[in-house]
C-alpha cells in the first residue's frame, strides 16, 4: 500500500472540501446517508478512537483503511490541520483511488 499516494489523494479531497475530520465531524459523516464513504485512520490513533471508528464503520457498512506507517501528524499535514487521527472521504473518485492503492494498485 503506497501511503504517500494515499495522503496525496486525501490532500486533494481536503482542497475540494470533500472530507470530514474530528470526533463530531466523523460521527456525523458516518451516520449520514451517503452513497460513497471511506474512513482513513492514522497508525497512531488511540485505542479508543480506533475501536470507536471501527465499530461505527462496521455498524454502518463503511469501508475503512488503517494506515500502517503514517501517523496523526502526517494525516494532519495532508489536510492542512495540526493533528488528525482520522478523516472521512466523500469524493467517489478519490475513494476509488485510495481503495485501488490499498488493494495493491500503484495509480
Amino acid at each position: 500500500m503506497n501511503e504517500d499516494k494515499i495522503l496525496t489523494l486525501i490532500g486533494f479531497s481536503s482542497r475540494a472540501n470533500k472530507f470530514a475530520f474530528g470526533k463530531e465531524g466523523l460521527r456525523s459523516y458516518i451516520s449520514k446517508p451517503r452513497k460513497h464513504k471511506l474512513v482513513v485512520i492514522a497508525s497512531d490513533a488511540s485505542k479508543n478512537t480506533l475501536k470507536d471508528l471501527m465499530n461505527k464503520c462496521s455498524h454502518y457498512g463503511i469501508k475503512y483503511v488503517l494506515l500502517e506507517s503514517k501517523n496523526k501528524l502526517d494525516l494532519a499535514k495532508a489536510v492542512g490541520k495540526i493533528e488528525v487521527s482520522a478523516v472521512g472521504i466523500e469524493d467517489e473518485s478519490i475513494i476509488k483511488g485510495i481503495i485501488d492503492l490499498v488493494n495493491g494498485g500503484d495509480n
